[in-house]
Parts: C-alpha cells; sequence; structure tokens
C-alpha cells in the first residue's frame, strides 16, 4: 500500500445556496477548516455542513452570526426537534458528533463554547453489542440471479455487486473507480478514492474482472471519460455517484425480499465467508484495509466453528471465574487463621496473567513457572521465583479438587526453597501481648507482665 496522491479538491459551495449570504459565508469559512486542517473528505464536509447550517439558520437566520448569543436551551431544543424527524440512533450520534465539532472549531476562533458543549450527549452504543448483517450463501445466489436479469442496467448492476460481493468495496470506491486502475494483464485493481486516503493494489478475482469486462464491452456508453461507470445527464457524461451504487444495491435487495439490507451488507458478507472459511482476523482486516484491527474484532462473534470448540470446554481464561477461585480459597485460608497479606495481590496478578495469555483448559505447571518470573519489580533471582511459585502451587493445589486436570508445579523447579513457618492471626495477637505496651492489672501498680514487672516502680 502506498500513499495516494492528492484527489481533486471538492468544493461545498452547492451546499451554502439554500442559506443566507452571512450564514453561508460562515459554512465556508468552516468547510475550510474541515478541509485543511482536519482533512475530511468532500461528503463527511457536506453532511457536517448541513447540521451546522441547520443550526446557524434555526437561530442567525435574520440577524449576524455571533456564538455568544446561543444558549444551552438552544441547543436542546436544535437537537430535540431534529431527532423529532430522524430518529436512529446512529443520526444522533451524528448529530451529537457535528455539533461538538463545530463548537471546538469555534473555540479556536476565540469563542467561549464550553457550557454549550456540556449539554451534548452521545447516546449510549455498546461497542460490538450487535452482529454484522451479513447475506447467507442462498440470498447471494438470489441477488446475483436477480441483478443480472434486471430490465434497466442489467450487466453494470451485475458489475456493481461483484465487485461489493469479492473485493468487499465500499459504494465510493466503486463509484470512483477508473478503467486505467484496472490492469488486465496482471489480475489488480487499484483504489485511489478510499476512506483512509490511501493507495491500495487488490487482486482482481475472474467472476468480477468477466463482470466489468461485460459491462464495458457491451452497456457503456461510448464516452471519453475515464470513469468505469458512466451516466449521461443533459448531454453530457458524468460518473456515477456512490448514492447511485448503494440505491443498485438497495434496490437489488429489496426485490429478494430483503428490505432492511444496504450496500455494506455485502462487505459484511464478505468477512464473514473469508472467517467461516478460516482466514484469520489480521488476513480480514488487510483486505477490508482496516486502519486498526480492533474495527474487524466484530467479526470474530460470526466465527461458528471455533466459538462451538470454546464452548465446549472449561475457560480459565475467562477472569471471573478464575478469580472466583481465588477469593474462594483466601476466604478459606483466612478462616484457618492465616493472614495472606501479600497473597491476594500475587494471585490476582496470576490472574490477570492467564487472562492476558488468553489460556483456555486447565492450569498448567509451565504457565505457572512462567508467571513466577515475571516480577515487575526486577528481582531476577531464583529465590525470588520460588518464593512466588509456592504461593501459586498451593492454589493449584485447592483447585485440582473442582479441576482435577490442574497440573502442579514442582518444588524443586528454581532449587531449593527456603519454608517460612505460617504466621497466623492468633500468634500475632500473641505477639501483641507479650512485646507490647504493659497492660497494668486491677492493683496499681502492679503489671500484669511477669518479666515486665522491674520496669515499674
Amino acid at each position: 500500500m502506498k500513499p495516494t496522491s492528492l484527489l481533486p479538491i471538492k468544493s461545498n459551495s452547492r451546499s451554502f445556496a439554500s442559506f443566507p449570504a452571512h450564514i453561508a459565508d460562515e459554512l465556508h469559512r468552516y468547510d475550510t477548516y474541515l478541509r485543511d486542517v482536519r482533512g475530511l473528505a468532500a461528503e463527511t464536509r457536506k453532511n457536517r455542513l448541513r447540521v451546522v447550517g441547520l443550526l446557524l439558520r434555526y437561530k442567525f437566520e435574520r440577524c449576524v452570526v455571533d456564538l455568544g448569543r446561543l444558549h444551552p436551551i438552544d441547543i436542546r431544543k436544535f437537537v430535540s426537534i431534529q431527532l423529532g424527524a430522524r430518529g436512529p440512533i446512529s443520526y444522533a450520534s451524528h448529530l451529537a458528533v457535528t455539533l461538538r465539532c463545530y463548537l471546538r472549531y469555534r473555540t479556536v476562533c476565540g469563542d467561549t463554547t464550553g457550557k454549550l458543549l456540556t449539554v451534548i450527549q452521545s447516546p449510549v452504543r455498546w461497542k460490538l453489542a450487535s452482529l454484522p448483517r451479513a447475506l447467507k450463501p442462498e440470498e447471494v445466489v438470489r441477488l446475483l440471479d436477480t441483478v443480472a436479469g434486471a430490465h434497466h442496467w442489467p450487466k453494470r448492476s451485475y458489475a456493481i455487486v461483484r465487485l461489493a460481493l469479492d473485493l468487499g468495496l465500499r459504494s465510493g470506491e466503486i463509484a470512483h473507480l477508473t478503467i486505467g486502475d484496472i490492469d488486465w494483464r496482471a489480475g489488480t485493481v487499484t483504489l485511489r478514492g478510499t476512506k483512509s486516503l490511501r493507495q491500495d493494489v487488490m487482486p482482481l478475482p475472474i467472476e468480477s474482472g468477466q463482470a466489468l469486462a461485460d459491462y464495458l464491452q457491451h452497456e457503456r456508453p461510448m464516452t471519453c471519460h475515464p470513469a468505469v461507470f458512466v451516466r449521461r445527464i443533459a448531454g453530457q457524461d458524468q460518473p456515477i455517484t456512490s448514492m447511485a451504487v448503494q440505491k443498485v444495491i438497495k434496490r437489488a435487495c429489496c426485490r429478494i425480499g430483503l428490505p432492511r439490507y444496504s450496500s455494506h451488507a455485502l462487505r459484511h458478507t464478505l468477512a464473514c465467508r473469508l472467517v467461516e472459511n478460516g482466514s484469520s482476523l489480521k488476513d480480514v482486516a488487510d483486505l477490508l484495509r482496516h486502519r486498526s484491527l480492533n474495527s474487524t474484532l466484530i467479526y470474530a462473534k460470526l466465527d461458528t466453528p471455533k466459538l462451538t470448540a470454546v464452548a465446549g470446554e472449561p475457560i480459565m481464561s475467562a477472569r471471573v471465574s478464575l478469580q472466583k477461585r481465588i477469593d474462594n480459597y483466601l476466604a478459606e485460608r483466612r478462616r484457618l487463621g492465616f493472614e495472606l497479606r501479600s497473597r491476594d495481590t500475587l494471585l490476582a496478578s496470576f490472574a490477570n496473567y492467564v487472562a492476558s495469555r488468553y489460556h483456555r483448559g486447565s492450569l498448567t505447571a509451565d504457565l505457572m513457572t512462567d508467571w513466577a518470573q515475571q516480577d515487575k519489580w526486577h528481582r531476577n533471582t531464583p529465590a525470588t521465583w520460588a518464593a512466588r511459585l509456592a504461593i501459586v502451587r498451593q492454589f493449584a493445589r485447592y483447585l485440582k479438587q473442582f479441576e482435577p486436570d490442574t497440573e502442579i508445579p514442582e518444588e524443586a523447579a528454581f532449587g531449593p526453597e527456603r519454608r517460612a513457618s505460617p504466621r497466623t492471626s492468633s500468634m500475632r495477637r500473641k505477639s501483641s501481648h507479650c512485646w507490647g505496651r504493659p497492660v497494668r492489672s486491677a492493683r496499681r501498680g502492679v503489671c500484669a507482665q511477669p518479666h515486665m514487672r522491674s520496669c515499674l516502680v
């Protein structure tokens, strides 16, 4: 992957036409900030400018834009009006992000927006709470059949669906595809107008290549325009937009009885198919061109074979179950009179170590030995390792009665071990009576401790 060259800068001047002149000037300055400072794409800027323009028109339609006259109650009323018209949680999140971004821009300009920012609350959305909406194999076959038999531009629709299914391309990437981006000899396609502003070279599957060639030879208009998918408007050839790509896929899904599926569902379908066939999440992330692997983790919830295997065996990597065993073990030892002042911290550290290793099944001796050598104070001595291993060995003996497969490490794993006599709570109380402050008896001047009587007058 190579950094892409700078794409032609698109202006959003058309988005300002419906607003008064003074609001259009403010939007133009904000658009310049989003483009030059934030580096946002034209479509993203267009969506944000529309929301900001509605806010400014709501408050400053007949007067100059002065954020000192904008109050928190105005923000609440505006958000309430917008959510009343369009209620999905995704739009509420977009509204909060857009307003917060604009107010921070005004903070850079020197305005005071602290009170306004506090009233903008994002809706609660649990991360990875939902499953990706993907098509089943039989639904994919029906989708391809319905686009191939469409009455209007069937070859173009089939090529678009093929690119989304086989390569996982986004609607904007399909719309920005040019003839020069396709290397027919090498069997690759270069993506330039990507979401991450990078130049990506992807392999071109045979089915997708055949669908593109069929469209270019038999259905594409005769034009000199470099775009692959071209439409003619008012006698001029123009590339199709990302919205047109989304409509092609959306209408095809509606024809097969899937009205709630969108163009992004085909991207999810490709990822789910790869995961089910044994591909790693890293491979899926590379194909989908995710910047972070965290964006790909949601597809792990659809790996049915691995989830079935995990559910069929006892999982000791779950911190809750292991920590509960540790708590029960410490409580039982304390009932016997042992203080265990440092063992709760060390055993909690052991539970964290097991969780970080993603260990499944019963505890092993190698796992305990490795943890014993992970001293955060870097006291890399066999005596320290042996003392740490002795603590977890006692817990392993306790755990073996519940998990018979639990291994118990050898006592001489790090050489001979010095055994300290156990210190109980009763011994501590006894020592405090013997060597603490003398306790006087009922008779005045007589010490209750015989060996301390000489110190009294």
